[in-house]
């Protein structure tokens, strides 16, 4: 689990601190909306476009693609 966090959340809480960003907090909204951007957007009070760029740095950052089920599953 130790590893998995390492891996995942704990460098996108890194960058956040390191460039006054949110996005482990975006993520954890957009999976909670079972990937639906527009619901995700007006939970976080942000426009879609500005969810959609949230999203593709997240999915650099770890390297994954979060449009595939396999992944925002887990």
């Amino acid at each position: 689990m130790k590893a998995y966090y390492r891996e995942t959340v704990a460098k996108l809480v890194e960058y956040d601190l390191r460039h006054r960003t949110s996005l482990a907090h975006t993520l954890e909204v957009f999976l909670g909306s079972y990937g639906n951007k527009k619901e995700a957007a007006a939970k976080l009070f942000v426009h879609r476009n500005t969810l959609s760029r949230q999203i593709k740095k997240i999915e650099e950052l770890l390297g994954v693609d979060l449009n595939d089920k396999r992944v925002s599953k887990n």
